[in-house]
């Protein structure tokens, strides 16, 4: 899978994800609280921690971007820190 469809992955979930639990998705209206709830939501699906991280990293990303152009006056994802993901202890044959 290439950057630009787990890009489009992430943010069409979290666009479902907001039509299910009904909030209102104009992005001016989006708070830290509806992406914390996507990914707990996520979490409880059964995603892998690193999955939900590169979620939150998208979603970072997408606001940042939302803010330099002017469409929010606010990245509210900007104080969320994107957690490091455990490394795995590569296995020896």
């Amino acid at each position: 899978m290439t950057a630009t469809e787990s890009y489009q992955r992430t943010l069409s979930k979290f666009e479902r994800y907001l039509e299910l639990a009904d909030i209102d998705n104009e992005v001016e209206q989006l708070k830290k609280e509806d992406v914390t709830g996507f990914l707990g939501a996520c979490e409880n699906a059964g995603e892998k921690r690193s999955s939900v991280i590169l979620r939150l990293a998208v979603l970072k990303k997408f606001f940042g971007w939302l803010k330099v152009e002017k469409l929010i006056p606010e990245n509210p994802l900007s104080e969320i820190p994107i957690p490091k993901d455990t490394k795995r202890v590569p296995r020896f044959v």
